[in-house]
């Protein structure tokens, strides 16, 4: 199929799948790009694929015009993909990383960088987390969204739950311990990260076992997925995993 005008009903379809209302709906999700669609071909699920080059083979056509069209960046890209969202089930480790409130795509996305980088491939978020398939989330996850499971719940109320199953519950916080040692006692945990500007909510913090903390100088804080990288490089190092 070749489609040159805006007009066609197809390329209608692609356009409205840029909007999470059509996302959930259809449980579909749209990427582009060459890296992460080679790293789609091994972990996603692909219904339909699309391309410039007709010369190459791809389900779909599209001219340059329409193709940056779509793309929600400055930067066009000269294929992309049509996925189902995915369903995969973590079976490396018990451990979890939770995101309460975290509504920056692009903070979102590098923390799933980051987990899948460091295998916690458990991830849990608030409701009001920033969109799993938005644009910007996958982009910034770098293909890291393959190697996830990510689930949405009331933080509360699964986090109790996670304590009645013998879950450490971790805090992250300013004030919070450096010896992430402690941690180390406990043989499954859960590891919550906080709103960008708020942190983690008090309901929430209430809940937790203790708190960690990353000592820094000069500047107030750091940037939440900055913070969870180290968190996470520094677990998994000293567990030796």
């Amino acid at each position: 199929m070749i489609i040159t005008s805006k007009q066609n009903p197809h390329f209608k379809e692609l356009k409205d799948l840029l909007t999470k209302k059509v996302r959930d709906e259809k449980n579909r999700f749209l990427i582009f790009g060459e890296d992460l669609f080679e790293i789609a071909e091994k972990r996603g699920k692909i219904i339909e694929t699309f391309s410039t080059d007709a010369n190459l083979y791809y389900d779909t056509t599209l001219s340059e015009a329409l193709m940056k069209d779509l793309t929600p960046t400055v930067t066009s890209y000269k294929v992309g993909a049509i996925l189902e969202k995915i369903d995969y089930v973590s079976n490396n480790n018990n451990n979890i990383i939770i995101l309460d409130d975290v509504q920056d795509p692009d903070n979102v996305g590098a923390i799933f960088r980051s987990a899948a980088c460091f295998n916690f491939d458990k991830l849990l978020l608030s409701n009001e987390s920033a969109d799993t398939y938005n644009d910007k989330t996958i982009r910034a996850s770098r293909g890291g969204i393959f190697y996830l499971e990510v689930r949405r719940a009331d933080l509360v109320e699964e986090i109790k739950s996670l304590k009645e199953k013998g879950y450490l519950i971790v805090g992250t916080e300013a004030s919070g311990i450096q010896d992430l040692t402690k941690i180390y006692t406990s043989h499954k945990y859960a590891v919550i990260f906080g709103n960008e500007g708020k942190g983690i909510k008090k309901e929430i913090l209430d809940l937790c076992d203790f708190s960690v903390g990353i000592k820094i100088d000069n500047l107030e804080s750091l940037n939440v997925a900055h913070s969870a990288s180290i968190i996470m490089h520094e677990l998994r190092k000293n567990q030796g995993e």
